[in-house]
């Protein structure tokens, strides 16, 4: 079986990035992961009020599809953001807390 070539390592922070479907940030507070024997999916949604019924329902926000081992970098990165993030702004409740009413 031959082997696939490793691509050069390079520097995520500095690496030029090219949009030219000019994608554009999408606002999630809700994901769900799903995964088959090949890949990992990323799905988010954005939980809204459904108007005067106040119901709410999950909008489509994104869905990415990853391999597994790019999505255990891409988890490996989020851990270290989150931990800085929380040396910055202290930590992050979790679970979270509905309100509390009177």
């Amino acid at each position: 079986m031959p082997t696939l070539p490793v691509p050069p390592p390079f520097d995520p922070n500095t690496a030029q990035v090219e949009n030219p479907n000019q994608v554009k940030p999408v606002y999630s507070n809700n994901a769900a992961c799903m995964m088959s024997a090949h890949d990992i999916r990323i799905v988010f949604h954005e939980v809204v009020m459904n108007g005067a019924a106040d119901v709410p329902h999950l909008e489509l926000r994104a869905n990415v599809i990853m391999a597994p081992t790019e999505l255990k970098a891409l988890s490996v990165a989020i851990e270290e953001t989150i931990r800085k993030f929380e040396q910055n702004f202290g930590t992050i409740k979790w679970p979270p807390q509905p309100p509390k009413t009177n």
